[in-house]
Protein backbone atom coordinates (compact mmCIF):
# COMPACT_ATOMS: atom_id res chain seq x y z
CA UNK A 1 0.00 0.00 0.00
CA UNK A 2 1.18 3.47 -0.59
CA UNK A 3 -0.16 6.46 1.28
CA UNK A 4 1.26 10.43 0.46
CA UNK A 5 1.07 13.20 2.83
CA UNK A 6 3.18 16.06 4.33
CA UNK A 7 4.91 16.87 7.24
CA UNK A 8 3.97 20.15 8.88
CA UNK A 9 8.11 20.82 9.19
CA UNK A 10 10.70 20.17 6.74
CA UNK A 11 13.42 17.69 7.66
CA UNK A 12 17.07 18.29 6.08
CA UNK A 13 17.51 15.19 4.82
CA UNK A 14 18.47 14.55 0.89
CA UNK A 15 15.41 13.78 -0.99
CA UNK A 16 15.37 10.04 -1.17
CA UNK A 17 14.25 6.92 0.23
CA UNK A 18 14.74 6.09 4.23
CA UNK A 19 13.37 2.18 5.24
CA UNK A 20 12.25 2.22 8.38
CA UNK A 21 12.46 -1.59 10.65
CA UNK A 22 9.08 -2.01 13.00
CA UNK A 23 9.77 -5.98 13.70
CA UNK A 24 12.18 -8.61 12.19
CA UNK A 25 11.04 -9.42 9.03
CA UNK A 26 8.79 -5.98 9.12
CA UNK A 27 10.52 -3.01 6.77
CA UNK A 28 8.27 0.13 5.44
CA UNK A 29 10.43 2.85 3.43
CA UNK A 30 9.12 6.29 3.47
CA UNK A 31 10.51 8.50 0.57
CA UNK A 32 11.21 11.85 1.62
CA UNK A 33 11.24 15.09 -0.63
CA UNK A 34 11.62 18.56 0.26
CA UNK A 35 8.91 21.32 -0.89
CA UNK A 36 8.81 24.72 -1.52
CA UNK A 37 4.83 25.76 -1.23
CA UNK A 38 2.55 27.27 -4.26
CA UNK A 39 1.84 29.81 -1.99
CA UNK A 40 3.49 31.56 0.54
CA UNK A 41 2.19 31.91 4.44
CA UNK A 42 0.02 35.58 4.63
CA UNK A 43 1.41 35.62 8.28
CA UNK A 44 4.71 36.10 7.50
CA UNK A 45 6.12 40.36 6.21
CA UNK A 46 8.19 38.56 3.59
CA UNK A 47 7.77 35.57 1.47
CA UNK A 48 10.08 33.76 -1.56
CA UNK A 49 9.06 33.58 -4.97
CA UNK A 50 6.02 31.88 -5.85
CA UNK A 51 5.80 28.59 -8.41
CA UNK A 52 5.46 30.28 -11.80
CA UNK A 53 6.81 33.59 -10.73
CA UNK A 54 10.17 33.25 -12.24
CA UNK A 55 8.93 32.17 -15.32
CA UNK A 56 7.53 35.53 -16.06
CA UNK A 57 10.82 37.34 -14.61
CA UNK A 58 13.69 38.33 -17.10
CA UNK A 59 15.70 40.29 -14.42
CA UNK A 60 16.08 41.26 -11.14
CA UNK A 61 17.88 42.63 -8.33
CA UNK A 62 19.15 41.66 -5.19
CA UNK A 63 20.24 44.16 -2.51
CA UNK A 64 20.58 46.62 -5.57
CA UNK A 65 22.11 43.94 -7.63
CA UNK A 66 21.61 42.88 -10.71
CA UNK A 67 21.14 39.10 -10.74
CA UNK A 68 20.61 36.97 -14.21
CA UNK A 69 17.81 34.67 -13.41
CA UNK A 70 19.64 31.67 -14.81
CA UNK A 71 22.21 32.69 -11.77
CA UNK A 72 19.77 32.88 -9.05
CA UNK A 73 19.84 29.02 -7.86
CA UNK A 74 23.95 29.89 -7.87
CA UNK A 75 23.02 32.42 -4.95
CA UNK A 76 23.29 31.24 -1.69
CA UNK A 77 23.34 34.01 0.80
CA UNK A 78 19.99 35.31 1.93
CA UNK A 79 19.11 38.92 0.33
CA UNK A 80 15.78 40.65 -0.30
CA UNK A 81 14.49 41.10 -4.12
CA UNK A 82 14.33 44.63 -4.39
CA UNK A 83 12.97 44.65 -7.89
CA UNK A 84 12.05 42.83 -10.97
CA UNK A 85 11.66 43.65 -14.74
CA UNK A 86 8.61 40.93 -16.58
CA UNK A 87 8.98 39.83 -20.22
CA UNK A 88 6.54 43.21 -20.53
CA UNK A 89 9.38 45.10 -19.79
CA UNK A 90 7.24 46.73 -16.68
CA UNK A 91 9.58 47.02 -13.56
CA UNK A 92 8.23 45.85 -10.52
CA UNK A 93 9.37 46.44 -6.85
CA UNK A 94 7.29 43.77 -4.68
CA UNK A 95 7.02 45.69 -1.34
CA UNK A 96 4.48 48.08 -3.92
CA UNK A 97 2.18 45.54 -5.15
CA UNK A 98 -0.72 46.92 -3.96
CA UNK A 99 -3.64 43.46 -3.79
CA UNK A 100 -0.90 41.94 -1.21
CA UNK A 101 -2.75 41.03 1.48
CA UNK A 102 -0.35 42.84 3.87
CA UNK A 103 -0.02 46.49 2.24
CA UNK A 104 -0.94 49.15 4.19
CA UNK A 105 0.44 52.73 4.88
CA UNK A 106 3.95 53.31 7.10
CA UNK A 107 5.49 56.50 8.19
CA UNK A 108 7.91 55.95 4.93
CA UNK A 109 4.80 55.14 3.01
CA UNK A 110 2.51 52.40 1.56
CA UNK A 111 4.75 49.26 2.29
CA UNK A 112 3.82 45.37 1.19
CA UNK A 113 5.56 41.85 2.02
CA UNK A 114 9.09 41.74 0.96
CA UNK A 115 10.34 39.05 -1.33
CA UNK A 116 13.33 37.40 -0.53
CA UNK A 117 15.46 34.66 -1.59
CA UNK A 118 17.28 32.09 0.32
CA UNK A 119 15.53 32.28 3.33
CA UNK A 120 13.99 29.73 6.05
CA UNK A 121 12.73 30.30 9.71
CA UNK A 122 15.14 29.53 12.58
CA UNK A 123 13.58 26.23 14.25
CA UNK A 124 10.48 26.36 12.03
CA UNK A 125 8.18 23.87 13.32
CA UNK A 126 5.52 24.86 11.03
CA UNK A 127 7.07 23.97 7.41
CA UNK A 128 6.46 28.09 6.43
CA UNK A 129 9.22 28.32 3.42
CA UNK A 130 9.67 24.62 3.01
CA UNK A 131 7.72 21.43 4.20
CA UNK A 132 8.91 17.64 3.72
CA UNK A 133 6.55 15.27 1.62
CA UNK A 134 6.18 11.71 2.47
CA UNK A 135 5.48 8.79 0.45
CA UNK A 136 4.82 5.79 2.62
CA UNK A 137 5.35 2.63 0.78
CA UNK A 138 4.36 -0.74 2.97
CA UNK A 139 4.28 -4.80 1.18
CA UNK A 140 1.48 -5.97 4.26
CA UNK A 141 -1.41 -4.00 2.40
CA UNK A 142 -3.35 -3.94 5.63
CA UNK A 143 -6.47 -2.13 6.21
CA UNK A 144 -6.04 1.65 5.33
CA UNK A 145 -6.79 2.36 9.02
CA UNK A 146 -4.36 -0.05 10.32
CA UNK A 147 -1.65 0.93 7.40
CA UNK A 148 -1.92 4.36 8.42
CA UNK A 149 -1.38 3.88 12.21
CA UNK A 150 1.66 1.75 11.05
CA UNK A 151 2.91 4.74 9.04
CA UNK A 152 2.12 6.88 11.85
CA UNK A 153 4.41 4.74 13.72
CA UNK A 154 6.90 4.28 11.62
CA UNK A 155 6.89 7.83 11.13
CA UNK A 156 7.82 8.95 14.41
CA UNK A 157 10.47 6.27 15.01
CA UNK A 158 12.21 8.18 11.85
CA UNK A 159 11.44 11.73 13.74
CA UNK A 160 12.82 10.08 16.55
CA UNK A 161 16.25 8.65 15.40
CA UNK A 162 16.01 12.36 13.50
CA UNK A 163 16.11 14.40 16.37
CA UNK A 164 18.31 12.32 18.41
CA UNK A 165 20.60 12.73 15.55
CA UNK A 166 20.15 16.30 14.93
CA UNK A 167 19.43 17.50 18.00
CA UNK A 168 17.32 19.55 16.20
CA UNK A 169 14.66 19.35 19.30
CA UNK A 170 11.92 21.87 17.81
CA UNK A 171 10.94 19.13 15.52
CA UNK A 172 8.52 17.06 17.26
CA UNK A 173 6.38 13.69 17.24
CA UNK A 174 3.30 13.44 14.98
CA UNK A 175 -0.22 13.05 16.00
CA UNK A 176 -2.69 11.19 13.93
CA UNK A 177 -4.93 15.17 12.80
CA UNK A 178 -0.93 16.21 12.17
CA UNK A 179 -0.51 14.22 8.63
CA UNK A 180 -3.52 14.23 6.16
CA UNK A 181 -3.09 12.18 3.67
CA UNK A 182 -4.23 13.04 -0.03
CA UNK A 183 -3.37 10.15 -1.89
CA UNK A 184 -4.39 6.74 -0.94
CA UNK A 185 -7.62 7.95 0.86
CA UNK A 186 -10.94 8.24 -0.40
CA UNK A 187 -12.41 11.61 0.22
CA UNK A 188 -15.88 10.03 2.14
CA UNK A 189 -13.14 8.71 5.08
CA UNK A 190 -10.83 11.98 5.73
CA UNK A 191 -13.91 14.45 6.30
CA UNK A 192 -12.98 17.69 8.08
CA UNK A 193 -14.62 20.61 9.31
CA UNK A 194 -14.50 23.93 10.39
CA UNK A 195 -15.33 24.14 13.91
CA UNK A 196 -17.25 26.93 15.77
CA UNK A 197 -16.23 29.18 18.15
CA UNK A 198 -16.70 28.13 21.87
CA UNK A 199 -20.14 28.76 23.38
CA UNK A 200 -21.15 31.65 24.17
CA UNK A 201 -20.75 30.70 27.94
CA UNK A 202 -17.06 29.84 27.96
CA UNK A 203 -16.45 32.94 26.27
CA UNK A 204 -17.60 35.22 29.00
CA UNK A 205 -16.17 32.63 31.64
CA UNK A 206 -12.85 33.17 29.86
CA UNK A 207 -13.40 36.79 29.71
CA UNK A 208 -14.23 37.43 33.20
CA UNK A 209 -11.27 35.22 33.99
CA UNK A 210 -9.02 37.72 32.11
CA UNK A 211 -10.38 40.48 34.06
CA UNK A 212 -9.99 38.86 37.81
CA UNK A 213 -7.33 36.35 37.57
CA UNK A 214 -6.80 33.97 40.29
CA UNK A 215 -3.68 32.40 41.73
CA UNK A 216 -2.83 29.73 38.96
CA UNK A 217 -2.49 26.04 40.56
CA UNK A 218 0.30 23.91 38.74
CA UNK A 219 -2.17 21.14 38.45
CA UNK A 220 -4.21 22.90 35.52
CA UNK A 221 -0.75 23.30 33.45
CA UNK A 222 0.27 19.80 34.24
CA UNK A 223 -3.02 17.99 33.25
CA UNK A 224 -3.17 19.80 30.15
CA UNK A 225 0.65 18.75 29.32
CA UNK A 226 -0.07 15.30 29.85
CA UNK A 227 -2.81 15.10 27.69
CA UNK A 228 -1.07 17.05 25.10
CA UNK A 229 1.70 14.73 25.15
CA UNK A 230 -0.95 11.68 24.72
CA UNK A 231 -1.94 13.44 22.02
CA UNK A 232 1.47 13.30 20.32
CA UNK A 233 2.21 9.86 21.30
CA UNK A 234 5.00 10.90 23.97
CA UNK A 235 3.14 8.68 26.57
CA UNK A 236 6.27 8.03 28.81
CA UNK A 237 5.53 12.23 29.09
CA UNK A 238 2.37 11.48 29.38
CA UNK A 239 2.94 9.60 32.52
CA UNK A 240 4.85 11.80 33.81
CA UNK A 241 3.18 15.25 33.08
CA UNK A 242 -0.06 12.90 34.90
CA UNK A 243 1.66 11.92 38.01
CA UNK A 244 2.95 15.48 39.00
CA UNK A 245 -0.27 17.10 38.55
CA UNK A 246 -1.76 14.46 40.87
CA UNK A 247 1.21 14.71 43.72
CA UNK A 248 0.57 18.97 43.10
CA UNK A 249 -3.47 18.74 43.83
CA UNK A 250 -3.04 15.82 46.58
CA UNK A 251 -0.41 17.88 48.17
CA UNK A 252 -2.88 21.14 48.02
CA UNK A 253 -5.51 18.86 50.00
CA UNK A 254 -3.59 17.44 52.39
CA UNK A 255 -2.09 21.03 53.07
CA UNK A 256 -6.01 21.88 52.99
CA UNK A 257 -7.04 19.55 55.25
CA UNK A 258 -4.06 20.40 57.99
CA UNK A 259 -5.08 23.47 58.23
CA UNK A 260 -8.76 22.81 58.73
CA UNK A 261 -7.69 20.54 61.39
CA UNK A 262 -5.38 22.75 62.66
CA UNK A 263 -2.76 20.28 63.10
CA UNK A 264 0.15 22.62 63.47
CA UNK A 265 2.83 23.63 61.50
CA UNK A 266 4.89 20.26 62.73
CA UNK A 267 1.97 18.26 61.22
CA UNK A 268 2.01 19.73 58.39
CA UNK A 269 5.46 19.80 57.91
CA UNK A 270 5.37 15.59 58.43
CA UNK A 271 2.53 15.35 56.13
CA UNK A 272 3.78 17.08 53.21
CA UNK A 273 6.99 15.17 53.68
CA UNK A 274 5.39 12.00 52.96
CA UNK A 275 5.77 9.96 49.23
CA UNK A 276 2.86 10.04 47.10
CA UNK A 277 2.18 6.68 47.47
CA UNK A 278 1.82 7.17 51.40
CA UNK A 279 -0.57 10.48 50.54
CA UNK A 280 -3.10 8.32 48.89
CA UNK A 281 -2.90 4.87 50.44
CA UNK A 282 -3.43 6.26 53.92
CA UNK A 283 -3.99 9.94 54.66
CA UNK A 284 -6.75 10.69 51.89
CA UNK A 285 -7.98 6.95 52.58
CA UNK A 286 -8.92 8.05 55.50
CA UNK A 287 -9.99 11.68 54.80
CA UNK A 288 -11.93 11.28 51.50
CA UNK A 289 -15.90 11.34 51.75
CA UNK A 290 -16.34 9.67 48.17
CA UNK A 291 -17.58 7.09 46.91
CA UNK A 292 -15.28 7.26 44.28
CA UNK A 293 -12.66 6.49 46.23
CA UNK A 294 -12.60 2.92 46.46
CA UNK A 295 -9.89 0.19 47.06
CA UNK A 296 -9.99 -0.93 42.75
CA UNK A 297 -9.38 3.39 42.16
CA UNK A 298 -6.79 3.66 44.60
CA UNK A 299 -4.92 0.39 43.06
CA UNK A 300 -5.38 1.94 40.13
CA UNK A 301 -3.84 5.29 40.78
CA UNK A 302 -1.00 3.55 42.63
CA UNK A 303 -0.34 1.31 39.41
CA UNK A 304 0.22 4.64 37.74
CA UNK A 305 2.38 6.04 40.09
CA UNK A 306 4.70 3.12 40.05
CA UNK A 307 4.95 3.06 36.23
CA UNK A 308 6.05 6.73 36.46
CA UNK A 309 8.84 5.69 38.73
CA UNK A 310 10.23 2.97 36.07
CA UNK A 311 9.66 5.72 33.05
CA UNK A 312 12.25 8.22 36.07
CA UNK A 313 14.57 5.78 37.61
CA UNK A 314 14.68 2.74 35.17
CA UNK A 315 14.36 4.73 32.25
CA UNK A 316 11.67 2.85 30.67
CA UNK A 317 10.04 4.48 27.68
CA UNK A 318 8.04 2.49 26.20
CA UNK A 319 4.56 3.07 27.39
CA UNK A 320 1.30 1.92 26.28
CA UNK A 321 -1.66 4.80 25.02
CA UNK A 322 -3.61 3.03 27.03
CA UNK A 323 -1.47 3.71 30.28
CA UNK A 324 -1.24 7.11 29.65
CA UNK A 325 -4.53 7.69 29.03
CA UNK A 326 -6.01 5.63 32.56
CA UNK A 327 -3.73 7.89 34.28
CA UNK A 328 -5.21 10.67 32.94
CA UNK A 329 -8.62 9.88 33.45
CA UNK A 330 -7.62 8.72 37.28
CA UNK A 331 -5.84 12.16 38.14
CA UNK A 332 -8.71 13.97 36.53
CA UNK A 333 -10.95 11.88 38.49
CA UNK A 334 -9.28 12.41 42.08
CA UNK A 335 -8.62 16.46 41.25
CA UNK A 336 -12.48 16.77 40.62
CA UNK A 337 -12.88 14.89 43.82
CA UNK A 338 -10.36 16.52 46.10
CA UNK A 339 -11.53 19.56 44.69
CA UNK A 340 -15.15 19.16 45.84
CA UNK A 341 -14.09 18.80 48.97
CA UNK A 342 -12.31 22.06 49.21
CA UNK A 343 -14.63 23.74 47.02
CA UNK A 344 -16.31 25.54 50.78
CA UNK A 345 -12.78 26.67 52.03
CA UNK A 346 -10.41 27.24 48.85
CA UNK A 347 -11.14 30.17 46.53
CA UNK A 348 -8.88 28.63 44.06
CA UNK A 349 -10.85 25.53 43.42
CA UNK A 350 -14.04 26.73 42.92
CA UNK A 351 -13.62 28.16 39.30
CA UNK A 352 -10.10 28.15 38.27
CA UNK A 353 -9.65 26.00 35.64
CA UNK A 354 -12.94 23.76 36.00
CA UNK A 355 -12.77 23.45 32.21
CA UNK A 356 -9.23 21.67 32.25
CA UNK A 357 -11.03 18.78 34.47
CA UNK A 358 -13.38 17.78 31.44
CA UNK A 359 -12.47 14.30 30.02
Amino acid sequence: MVLVFCLPFCLLLPDGDYPVKLAENDIVSFHLEKVIPKIFDERLPYRGFLDGELKNISKLWIKGKQIDKSDLSKTKEFGVVTKYIDYKGKEIVPQLVKNDVNFHETPLGYMGRQVVVNTEVTKDSYGRFRYTKVIYTSKNGQHLKKEYARALSALNQLLYIYRVETSDYWITNLAENDILVYKGVSTKSQAYSIKDDHDTKLVNEIKEALLNPKPEHPFMTLILDSKKSSYEQNFHLSIIYAITALESIVKLYVLFYAKKEKFGNKVERKLMSLNLHLLITTILKMTVKSDQFTDEFIDKIVNSIRLRNKIIHESQLSVKEQDAKTAIKNVTTIARILLDEMTEYCDTAQTTGTNTLKS
